[in-house]
């Protein structure tokens, strides 16, 4: 199979899978994205394509929810936010790639960790209440920044609050909605989003919305906790293999970084389409050159 379609097809079969993760278990889409593409992919392709992937469902949840947002505790998170973000797209732009992937590799077994012996503890005042939303925002705002992964601390903050479902989602959908267009702007900004990225999300935007659908039908058919407990594991060995493989070898991804004109010719059917994506769309600053 050409390099061009099976990156493609691993792409799709990545963002699909973090759908249904999402849709599910009601979170995980960018771990779940994550632990998946950055076998295949350099590491800020990967992370710039899931979080363009992530606009559309967080815009729905808004929508869906928007009636239940609280402004206080959105927009102290938010402020949180404001300080950690840039902190963090500075880390994404300019340190190593390895040092990426092992650091969202470890962000991802902590998160699994948290999953499996997480336990609700309330936040018991309003000055604490003050407190810890500045410190989650300012957490989530720089692991977005750097490794895609920002809802964790914005997530363990919520859940030990009061807040109903309905609540807890809306406080959710509004923040993370914010803050993950604020990224993409940042994104654009710094030059990172090209056509390569672009054409790349919008082939896999559908599949996102394919696995979700799927994922909400499985849902109500499979005992929760097992399934959550599944997922988990299975994001814990991906993640371990990142912290502990790092980025491949150059020697194994010669051909996935190297020019256009480097590569072996494509074959007649497959030439477009590897002249529209390349074949993996890795532009020169996704290799370690400042951008």
């Amino acid at each position: 199979m050409d390099d061009s379609i099976l990156h493609l097809v691993i792409l799709v079969a990545a963002v699909t899978a973090a759908g249904f993760t999402q849709s599910a278990m009601g979170f995980g889409f960018a771990i779940a994205a994550l632990s998946i593409l950055p076998y295949f992919f350099d590491i800020r392709l990967a992370n710039i394509v899931v979080s363009l992937c992530a606009i559309v469902p967080l815009c729905y949840t808004m929508a869906t929810h928007r009636r239940y947002i609280q402004p206080g505790p959105v927009g102290r998170c938010l402020v949180g936010a404001a300080i950690g973000l840039p902190l963090g797209l500075a880390t994404f732009a300019y340190v190593d790639p390895d040092l990426l992937v092992r650091s969202t590799g470890l962000v991802i077994l902590i998160v699994v960790l948290d999953g499996f012996f997480h336990s609700k503890q309330p936040t018991s005042s309003e000055k604490r209440l003050r407190s810890w939303s500045l410190i989650a925002g300012i957490s989530s705002g720089y692991l977005s920044g750097s490794v895609g992964i920002g809802w964790p601390p914005v997530v363990a903050f919520a859940t030990r609050q009061s807040w109903a479902p309905l609540q807890f989602k809306a406080f959710l959908g509004a923040f993370l909605l914010t803050v993950a267009t604020v990224k993409v702007g940042g994104l654009v900004a710094m030059g990172f989003v090209d056509r390569h990225i672009l054409v790349l999300s919008v082939i896999a935007i559908p599949f996102s919305y394919l696995g979700a659908w799927l994922g909400g039908i499985v849902a109500k058919r499979i005992d929760a906790k097992l399934f959550r407990r599944l997922t988990l594991s299975l994001l814990a060995f991906g993640a371990l293999g990142m912290v502990i493989r790092g980025t491949p070898t150059a020697q194994d991804t010669s051909d996935l970084r190297a020019p256009q004109s480097n590569r072996q010719p494509a074959t007649e059917r497959t030439k477009l389409l590897t002249e529209v994506i390349g074949t993996a769309g890795v532009p020169p600053h996704f290799i370690g050159e400042r951008p």
